[in-house]
This record gives structure tokens, sequence and C-alpha cells, in this order.
């Protein structure tokens, strides 16, 4: 049985969290404090991390899900000890012998090295930074008002990542079709950003979740489609990046002109899919849903017909790695059509 904490003068429950970190702040203080009038060498930062972990394994944070995260990062703590004093003797050692023996062009040299060194991790701190902002940005659309108390919270959120899919997929194509690396490099680092926004959108409806009363709950509400449905859009967009620019990157054929046209038929069929996704989520238009399926089979038509040609092309002698780059392209983009379908059903489902 989990412990029950009283309750205070109010009648109210206090924010275990807010004890924790009470606890971590004075235990933490006492024995860095402790340490330092000995005169013992210690790290501040390991001795309010294993703080942290002391009290959270006495609240019985530590389950089978999460302990092996938590002795990963004491593992990677120590282990980070050694590596650091390695790297910092080695580095001086060797800035120490560059030094004498060229000395001020070598002064010269380091000094520019440091420079650039700063000026490129501010450059990166700040697209980290601008990455976050974002995020955040996108989390609270995904979170409005509504947000804790409906699904009607993450709708646009979900829009809005689906508007995203849609043009990660329409930036690969062309990256794969003009074998444009950077392109490619990018829409693959973009879709990156776009599981994380989704995992935003699942965050939001498992809090929602819990938030809610069991009576609250009514009968085929797919809470747990939608959220496995945003999962497997994210795998197979992130599946398609990464097979196109391994496939570039690698310098094999490029796709012959019959598989550049069929996956332009097929990017624009998904597109126009996922475009009224969005529309009907925007207008809350659940009743046109019908007039989408015409629309997803016209498509499921098309993936049969390509799939049929690339076996002829095959037959007759095509390059191996572009035809199983189509094959795999085929089918990454139909689960995602399928996944989009399911999403939007769900939907329609829970809401209604």
């Amino acid at each position: 049985t989990s412990y029950i904490l009283p309750k205070d003068e109010d009648g109210k429950v206090p924010a275990f969290d807010l004890l924790r970190a009470s606890v971590n702040l004075v235990v933490a203080s006492i024995l860095i404090s402790f340490a330092t009038s000995l005169k013992l060498p210690l790290s501040t930062t390991y001795v309010t991390f294993m703080v942290a972990m002391g009290s959270s394994l006495s609240d019985k944070s530590w389950g089978r899900e999460s302990a092996v995260y938590r002795v990963n990062g004491v593992l990677t703590v120590i282990g980070g000890w050694f590596v650091t004093a390695f790297l910092a003797f080695t580095t001086a050692l060797l800035f120490t012998f560059f030094i004498f023996a060229f000395k001020i062009i070598a002064i010269i040299i380091l000094l520019g090295l440091a420079l650039f060194i700063l000026i490129r991790t501010h450059i990166i701190h700040k697209d980290r930074s601008k990455e976050e902002d974002e995020l955040e940005e996108l989390a609270i659309k995904s979170n409005n008002k509504n947000g804790l108390d409906s699904l009607d919270g993450s709708i646009d959120g979900i829009k809005i990542y689906l508007d995203s899919v849609t043009k990660n997929i329409s930036n690969t194509y062309d990256g794969l079709f003009t074998e444009n690396r950077d392109k490619l490099k990018k829409a693959k680092k973009d879709s990156k950003k776009i599981t994380k926004h989704g995992n935003l959108i699942i965050a939001n409806i498992f809090q929602m979740v819990k938030l809610f009363d069991e009576k609250d709950f009514k009968e085929g509400q797919r809470y747990g489609k939608i959220i496995a449905s945003i999962k497997e859009i994210s795998a197979n967009l992130k599946s398609i990046d990464e097979r196109c620019f391994e496939h570039v990157e690698n310098n094999h054929t490029k796709p012959n002109k019959d598989q550049i046209e069929e996956l332009k038929q097929l990017g624009k069929l998904l597109s126009d899919q996922l475009k009224e996704t969005g529309r009907i989520l925007s207008d809350k238009d659940f009743g046109s849903i019908k007039k989408m399926e015409e629309s997803i089979q016209d498509f499921q038509k098309a993936v049969r017909k390509f799939d049929k040609n690339q076996v002829s092309r095959i037959k007759k002698g095509a390059s191996a790695r572009s035809s199983l780059l189509f094959l795999n392209i085929l089918s990454d983009t139909e689960n995602i059509s399928i996944h989009s379908d399911n999403l939007i059903n769900a939907l329609k489902e829970t809401l209604s």
C-alpha cells in the first residue's frame, strides 16, 4: 500500500514534490557544508544528485519502469569523472607540448581555436533554445484552456502535427529526387522535432486522462488508438527520412523516372488526405469522413498498382538498392495513410 500524506490544518494534502525538494535542498546543503568544513574533496553535483536519488527511492519512485534509467544516471555521473579527468590530462599535455614547440604561433592558433569553439557553441545553444521555444509554443497550442478537461484542447496541436508531417514528406521526396543531401539532412532533423511534438500531444492526453473520474469515461472512447496512431505516424515518417538520407549519403543509384513519377503521385495523394484530415479537425466536420474514405481507397489502389509496377521493374533488372528503397517508402507512406485514417476515426468516436 502506498503511503498517504497527512493533511495540514486547512485540510489539504501537502504537495509531495515540494516536500521532497525541501528535503533534497536541506540534506544536500548539510552534507556539502560538513564535507567542506573537513576539507574533503567532493563534487557538489554528485552529492545533490545522490540525495535526489535517495529521496526518490523513499517514495517508491524506483519501479521497474524507471530503476534502470536511475542506475544508468548514477553510472554516467561516475564514469563522467574519469572520462573528464583523462581528457583534461591529455588535452593539457598536448597543448603544453604544442606551445613549447611553436611558442607564439601555437598561442595564436589556440586562441583562434578557442574563439571558434566559443562562437560555434553559442550558435548551437541558440538553435537549441529556438527549438525549445518552438516546442513550448506548440505545447501551448496543444493544451489550451480546455486541454485538461477535454480532448478539444489537443485538436489544434494534432492539426499542426499533421501539417508538419505533410511538409516534411514533401521536402524528403524533393531531396531524394534531386539528391540534395542538405535538404534530406534537414528533413531528418525536422522529423525529430515532429516526433517531440507528437510526444507533447500524447503527454497532454495522458495528463487529461489522469484528471478524469472513472464515471467520465464513455464506452467507445479511443484514447489508446489516438496515442498509438500518433506514435506510428512519427515512426514511419522517421523511417522514410532516414532511408532516403542514407540512400543519397551512400551515393546509391537515383530512383529512375518511373519511380520518381509514381512517388510524386503517391506524395500528392497522401498530402491531399492529410490536408483533408486537418480541415476536418479545424471545422470539426467529422460527418465528411465518408468522403475522405473515397480518397483513401484511391490511395490504396495506387499503392497496389505501384507495388506491381516495381515487381515488373525488378524482373527487368532494376537496381536492388533503388527497388528496396522504393518498396520501403511505399510501405511507410501507406502506413502513415492508414494511421492518419485511424487517428481521425478514433477522434470522431472519442469526441462524439
